[in-house]
């Protein structure tokens, strides 16, 4: 059941002088549609956005609908979806620990920059730095190129110090490695 419905932030059409003129949309922008949330929800969420920002790492538009309970995203926290409307749906409890919530937002908007940014070279050499396989169809999740990618930039921009023990290989150095290969950039040492 979603807390409430999905609210369009895209850009609005810029109108013109001449009403028979073409209506140019203004520059994009890593914009997204949100759900209602609770304001601590939403304070998360622009909270994330606003580190891929500082990152340097642009978004693409999207849906952002949060639920009060773990139905709509198949029991996990939160489930990306990319396709003809690119969409996270967020499952995690509004009362969950503030570390979840933006371990959570990090690692689900990680998953629709890689879909819009990473090439498939760009998918070949992480899958080869981290000795993968498979970018999505690895039996084990963290044997899956796309997860791997997720956590890592979740690393890369999250604001204080964490243990990924969802991956075997989570060195600092090798994190920080695999985090410049796909993003162009350092993570951020703001931690």
């Amino acid at each position: 059941c979603a807390l409430g419905v999905a609210l369009s932030l895209t850009p609005a059409a810029v109108p013109t002088a001449d009403p028979f003129a073409p209506v140019t949309p203004p520059e994009a922008e890593p914009v997204a549609l949100v759900g209602a949330a609770t304001s601590d929800q939403m304070a998360m969420f622009d909270w994330a956005t606003e580190r891929y920002s500082v990152a340097g790492l642009e978004l693409p538009p999207m849906e952002v609908v949060f639920h009060d309970d773990s139905a709509a995203c198949g029991g996990n926290m939160a489930i990306a979806v990319t396709g003809a409307v690119t969409r996270i749906e967020v499952c995690t409890d509004a009362d969950a620990p503030v570390i979840v919530t933006k371990r959570t937002l990090l690692h689900e908007l990680a998953h629709i920059w890689a879909h819009a940014t990473l090439t498939d070279a760009d998918r070949a050499a992480l899958l080869e730095l981290r000795g993968l396989d498979e970018w999505s169809d690895a039996q084990q999740w963290s044997d899956r190129g796309t997860e791997q990618a997720a956590e890592i930039i979740m690393w890369g921009l999250i604001d204080q110090e964490i243990l990924l023990l969802t991956l075997e290989d989570r060195e600092p150095e090798g994190l920080a490695e695999a985090f410049t290969l796909l993003t162009g950039t350092e993570p951020p040492l703001d931690r």
